[in-house]
């Protein structure tokens, strides 16, 4: 039998999670002919990262229940280990979910979580820091900070909102882009190998 964390943040989606992660203890125990499950839940930010790191070698796979940034903070205390990182998406804008086709709803992506099975993804290593899916600076990261900061409103029309604002006042800035020799052919940089 699999054996299953779910590293669960109750702040992502705008708190959301707390009421939906009630649900998720029930489709755990629906599930349990196939996996095992412990939850550990986040106390503050960084917190998932210091979770996944501590606790990976004890299971067959880590899964991070909230948005885009519980699976980095998750993705952050795997990399380098050999347990599986899994994902129940339950954020403003689940990007990395989409991306690697898993279902947003809950069940479906439980569903996938025991009966599905492993993929490599790439990392990406920037100012010190691991990622997954994509890295944004510029008006993207600004646009993301600021989807961060709308509290009245969750999913794809926080983040309109949210692009919105920032063109209102953007100007560009200088930076500096050093992509080490070892890049790839497609211009991302790979530091460590997959998850």
């Amino acid at each position: 039998m699999k054996q299953v964390l779910i590293i669960a943040n109750p702040a992502a989606s705008r708190g959301g999670a707390v009421k939906a992660l009630v649900k998720v203890r029930k489709l755990t125990r629906e599930h349990k002919d196939c996996c095992d499950f412990d939850f550990m839940v986040t106390e503050n930010p960084q917190h998932a990262t210091e979770l996944a790191r501590t606790h990976a070698r004890d299971y067959d796979l880590v899964a991070a229940f909230g948005g885009d940034g519980t699976v980095n903070e998750v993705a952050q205390g795997l990399v380098g280990g050999n347990t599986p990182l899994a994902v129940i998406p339950f954020g403003t804008g689940n990007d990395f979910a989409r991306s690697a086709g898993i279902p947003l709803g809950l069940e479906a992506a439980m569903n996938l979580l025991c009966r599905g099975t492993a993929a490599p993804i790439d990392v990406g290593f920037v100012n010190g820091r691991y990622f997954v899916n994509a890295v944004g600076i510029g008006f993207d990261g600004r646009a993301n900070y600021e989807a961060g900061q709308i509290k009245w409103l969750r999913g794809p029309p926080a983040i309109l909102l949210a692009i919105f604002r920032t063109m209102r006042y953007w100007k560009a800035v200088p930076m500096t882009l050093s992509i080490p020799s070892s890049t790839r052919a497609s211009g991302v940089s790979l530091s460590p190998p997959p998850i």
